[in-house]
């Protein structure tokens, strides 16, 4: 029996490789499914929105968007406002946003909650929407939770202006499948490939994927190795001749 099992959830595991990504979006078309967004899935039968929270890097949802402009699919990207990772409103983030927009991603809010407290969720929101459209010059017409309360994801806001994917819609009446800390809770696979659900709703977090196979811990070394380089060329940029005080080649040791 346990090696049955220990069978099972090997066979049924997913890698987390950019070609695994594309085999999936292959999956979807062969099984019929129409890629949509939250405003235009009543339009079509079988459908599926692709939505990606980026929590951590923006860098790394370019090779997605560049798949999904491959495949002929659109998608719904969500950054922060409230993160220590990135800053949308800095040029080299920006230009990186651009880059997705130019592949066909939409763009979405990722709202943290956490930042508020105990104000209002609804007027967080609307407050971080204005911003985001003001820096990006672009209306923003979704919305998601970042590490949702359950009291958000019982709540199925109904807000002006704005669509909140984790409404009681796209929560419990779409199929809801998601790759949250790296790991798939479900067979993502086995669902798309089956066809059963009419509707599909996947939540990917490009920062887990990669050209080959690695181990989550290789991956996160990796990720803070590179945010020591980037602190690098941003303190490059702003202090004059940085490297009279500290080479590149120096920040590999620290």
């Amino acid at each position: 029996m346990f090696l049955a099992s220990a069978e099972t959830e090997l066979r049924y595991k997913m890698e987390f490789t950019y070609s695994a990504y594309k085999k999936l979006l292959e999956l979807l078309q062969n099984s019929g499914y129409k890629d949509v967004l939250y405003d235009t899935w009543g339009n079509y039968g079988k459908t599926v929105i692709l939505r990606h929270d980026v929590d951590l890097s923006i860098k790394m949802a370019i090779p997605f968007s560049k798949i999904e402009k491959e495949m002929g699919m659109e998608a719904i990207y969500f950054f922060l406002l409230n993160t220590d990772f990135y800053n949308i409103a800095s040029d080299s983030s920006r230009k990186l946003i651009d880059k997705i927009c130019r592949n066909g991603g939409k763009i979405g809010l990722h709202f943290d909650e956490a930042a508020y407290g105990k104000q209002d969720v609804t007027e967080g929101i609307l407050k971080e929407k204005a911003a985001m459209e003001s820096i990006l010059g672009m209306p923003i017409t979704y919305v998601s939770m970042h590490r949702p309360s359950k009291e958000t994801l019982e709540a199925d806001y109904q807000i002006e202006g704005i669509i909140n994917s984790y409404s009681r819609t796209f929560f419990h009446e779409f199929k809801y499948i998601s790759d949250s800390r790296r790991k798939w809770h479900e067979n993502v696979e086995e669902i798309v490939g089956s066809g059963k659900e009419d509707r599909l709703h996947i939540l990917t977090h490009a920062f887990w994927y990669r050209e080959s196979e690695e181990e989550a811990s290789k991956a996160l070394k990796e990720f803070i190795t590179s945010y020591k380089k980037q602190v690098y060329f941003s303190l490059y940029n702003n202090i004059r001749d940085l490297n009279e005080f500290l080479k590149a080649e120096e920040v590999e040791d620290l």
